[in-house]
């Protein structure tokens, strides 16, 4: 079994830290593989929130998405899903407490094969729709509210109306605010109310392989002309991904400090 690790550990790329030491390499390949499963973990939930690829209109403005929606489902195979969604700020509110929050609108009939959401769900019941909202567990704690619970939500550019909390949700991996501000409602019930101009402002797609995802994205914007741009979703969590990727070293060094001794022991046997 040592051996096993070792020889994994020089094909992997480890010869350096074989040399300084099998205990040592061992622990350091632990780490390292402690750390791809953290950012597995990551990825996932950035595409469960987000999807693999996003068309906007440039600059925020307007566009066709209905047409956009049609060259996308046909842009590449590897497309298995698009629908449309919407984002808002706003501010919820409960008695005497309020909170910020990140409205997302989404498809109801289409969002559970372009996102991941629903896998999220903690409590309560995973559908949209009919008023129904879903809060991140730390905004329902801030808002002192549970399942069947009605909040008021006002957009900050006006408009407001009620919702019942149907489900909560939980992102282990992801930044805090995801689970403080981020809510999932039925684009039925923004439409209009986000922007009466507009039903949507923009589109999503879900791929068989993430790791085409910038490629789709490319030949999307292409396709769609001047008005629109597609991104990846790497390219869209860029801040995000980038700030994983400079502490990746220091964390796996960490790691692999703290389980050298472990590894030391276990090499002495």
């Amino acid at each position: 079994m040592r051996r096993a690790l070792i020889a994994l550990l020089v094909v992997g790329g480890g010869a350096r830290d074989a040399a300084a030491g099998p205990c040592d390499g061992v622990a350091h390949l632990v780490a390292r593989s402690v750390w791809a499963g953290i950012e597995e973990e990551l990825y996932a939930e950035i595409i469960a929130v987000n999807a693999h690829v996003t068309v906007l209109a440039k600059g925020g403005g307007r566009g066709d998405f209905t047409a956009a929606a049609r060259l996308a489902e046909t842009i590449d195979p590897d497309v298995v899903a698009v629908e449309h969604f919407a984002f808002g700020d706003g501010v919820a509110q409960h008695g005497d407490r309020q909170i910020h929050l990140t409205i997302k609108g989404v498809d109801p009939t289409r969002f559970t094969q372009v996102l991941g959401v629903s896998a999220h769900v903690v409590r309560g019941d995973p559908r949209v729709g009919e008023s129904r909202i879903w809060l991140g567990v730390d905004g329902a704690r801030a808002l002192a509210v549970g399942i069947g619970d009605e909040i008021s939500v006002q957009l900050h550019g006006g408009g407001s109306r009620r919702f019942r909390v149907a489900a909560l949700h939980h992102y282990a991996a992801l930044p805090d605010p995801y689970d403080s501000e981020l809510a999932i409602v039925s684009l039925d019930d923004v439409r209009g109310w986000m922007d009466p101009e507009q039903d949507a402002i923009g589109i999503e797609l879900a791929l068989r392989d993430r790791a085409r995802a910038q490629g789709v994205a490319a030949a999307l914007t292409t396709r769609l002309g001047w008005s629109f741009v597609a991104m990846g979703w790497r390219e869209l969590n860029k801040p995000l991904i980038e700030a994983v990727d400079e502490r990746r070293p220091v964390l796996v060094t960490a790691l692999t400090s703290a389980l050298v001794g472990g590894a030391s022991i276990w090499c002495r046997r």
